[in-house]
């Protein structure tokens, strides 16, 4: 790998600490919230499923209807977020490529560098989208092996409003955030470098989409290429959702004796207790861990190593599958694509860490 490539990579991010992998049958899309880590999207598939040659995603409507607020206005050069993914490289004998980094705004008049030459971004787009001209540009700016990847991503903005009528798209979210890869069944140019395959990616987004204490539906649209070919096929496209609560949280105190503290706390997301999460409470002589219970509450006693020692709590929540079942068709894409099936409903799976305060 002894030069610049490219990897026509999901943009997803790069997330805080969602260190999450496909399991079942079908493609699934996690978003999640804290405090911390902004919004993180996941998208992944099983590494055997059709290699996606166009994914979009819709955030939740709420974001544009002033309930929540989405911002797309960030200067050039500004990074919103991280970047993590996964692909498998079948010129390289099925090894998989961790790929991590940022992810950076661009203008419209710039570049990005495509096998070490820079491409304009209207042209990408123009390809991706059937047109050069979009709300937001970014670039994911990844690193695999030592070596740079760059990836754009096209954003939309869906007013909620055409002049005074209501806008038939906004029904499906504030925006849309589009990717689109290159095939890793075909050589390049026309195909994936090292016949990549990209099946697991991560964006970790911050100061993008804020505001809201509730359950948001996010949505995406995924069209897979025709096996072995670099010929996109929208007759087997899939609509995946994901569930962000926002936020996802973690409080706890302690009450001290001696060389001991009694911790106890709550795990929450979007205000409701969260079962089953794996607390780990560190600073103490050693490391301790808990779950919460049905109601989301936690205690544990801790050993100290000096009286009153700063304690740290984190809670780490798995992404939960709830099938295709829990999945309604979004009208506007049956429109569009009559074919599409929903494939998968799923709850963002999140960490974050916080200090352990003092009880009095």
């Amino acid at each position: 790998m002894g030069r610049n490539v490219r990897l026509g990579l999901l943009a997803c991010a790069g997330l805080s600490t969602l260190a999450l992998a496909a399991t079942a049958s079908a493609e699934k899309l996690g978003v999640s919230s804290t405090a911390v880590s902004g919004v993180v999207i996941h998208y992944s598939q099983p590494s055997g499923s059709p290699a996606p040659a166009k994914v979009t995603i819709y955030p939740n409507p709420s974001y544009a209807t002033g309930t929540q607020v989405q911002t797309l206005s960030q200067a050039p050069g500004t990074t919103i977020g991280t970047v993590s993914a996964k692909a498998i490289a079948g010129a390289l004998g099925g090894a998989t490529l961790p790929l991590t980094g940022s992810l950076i705004v661009k203008g419209a008049g710039d570049t990005y560098l495509s096998n070490g030459s820079p491409v304009p971004l209207a042209t990408a787009a123009a390809a991706c989208t059937g047109t050069a001209t979009h709300t937001a540009f970014w670039v994911a700016q990844l690193t695999a092996a030592g070596q740079t990847l760059e990836v754009p991503i096209f954003v939309d903005a869906i007013p909620p409003t055409i002049g005074d009528a209501p806008n038939p798209e906004a029904a499906a979210g504030s925006a849309k955030i589009n990717f689109c890869l290159p095939s890793p069944d075909v050589p390049p140019p026309a195909g994936a470098a090292f016949g990549a395959h990209l099946f697991d990616a991560v964006l970790a987004i911050k100061g993008v989409w804020s505001g809201g204490s509730n359950e948001y539906r996010w949505r995406a649209v995924v069209i897979p290429y025709t096996a072995g070919t670099a010929t996109a096929d929208p007759t087997k496209a899939v609509e995946i959702q994901g569930l962000e609560r926002r936020v996802g949280s973690i409080a706890a105190s302690a009450k001290y004796s001696g060389l001991k503290a009694k911790v106890t706390g709550v795990v929450t997301e979007a205000g409701t207790a969260v079962a089953g999460a794996k607390v780990l409470i560190q600073g103490g002589r050693k490391a301790v861990r808990v779950t919460s219970n049905a109601t989301g509450d936690f205690s544990a006693t801790v050993p100290l190593r000096r009286r009153l020692a700063p304690l740290k709590v984190t809670a780490t929540v798995a992404e939960r599958d709830l099938g295709a079942g829990a999945c309604s068709l979004t009208p506007l894409f049956v429109a569009a694509l009559p074919t599409i099936t929903c494939a998968d409903v799923a709850i963002g799976g999140w960490t974050f860490a916080a200090k352990v305060r003092r009880a009095r």
